[in-house]
């Protein structure tokens, strides 16, 4: 049998891919396309999403009944496309500010680490 890593160190490759410049882009990009590609979908599929959005929205508001109007369809087919605007801005200002905060990390690290080597040298004269 082959020897497969298990399941638990998928984290970390998640947490390498955040942490990165490339996993930031490729989460915003695909991000913002799967919602923009959603409500494409939702504007285009009316009679396939609208049974869906009226039992997501009795879901979300916990009560028996809803209140779905359906001229404010339009309105809900274009808040994915928000979303989809927030997280490509979200990325993007992330990205901008990316070296900055990599920069204010290694400061800290190097005062925190400066402060524990003072002292005595480890080798004698």
């Amino acid at each position: 049998m082959k020897n497969k890593r298990p399941l638990r160190y998928a984290p970390l490759y998640i947490a390498r891919l955040r942490d990165t410049r490339t996993g930031i882009a490729a989460f915003g990009v695909f991000g913002a396309g799967a919602f923009a590609l959603l409500s494409a979908a939702m504007h285009n599929y009316r009679t396939f999403f609208e049974p869906i959005l009226q039992v997501f929205l009795m879901a979300v508001r916990r009560r028996g009944s809803h209140l779905y109007d359906p001229s404010d369809y339009f309105f809900w087919a274009w808040v994915p496309l928000m979303f989809a605007a927030i997280c490509l801005a979200t990325c993007l200002i992330v990205l901008a500010n990316k070296s900055a905060t990599d920069r204010r990390i290694d400061r800290a690290l190097r005062e925190r680490l400066g402060q524990e080597a003072r002292g005595a040298p480890l080798e004698p004269d």
